[in-house]
């Protein structure tokens, strides 16, 4: 994991603990929220908002790959896994 991924897993992390109740400010959150201007708890929702529409994504994307790789596991010869591979990109 990338260390920008590990900061939004972090930050994602603490939002959910911080709209929940289970802590009453979050150090990744706060001192952004100050920065911009925003509630923290504003941030905090923003926060859990783009994470889960980066799951989305990451969801079609796996979904995607899963289908293609059953695609090319079924593929009868190397022109059918050619072709499967062109059609995906």
């Amino acid at each position: 994991m990338s260390p920008a991924a590990s900061v939004r897993a972090l930050k994602a992390a603490e939002a959910g603990r911080l709209l929940a109740g289970a802590i009453a400010t979050s150090p990744l959150l706060s001192a952004e929220a100050k920065q911009r201007g925003l509630a923290e708890s504003d941030l905090a929702a923003m926060v859990l908002a783009k994470a889960s529409e980066a799951a989305a994504e990451i969801a079609s994307i796996e979904a995607q790959r899963q289908a293609a790789q059953a695609d090319i596991d079924a593929a009868a010869s190397p022109l059918a896994i050619n072709a499967i591979i062109e059609r995906i990109l």
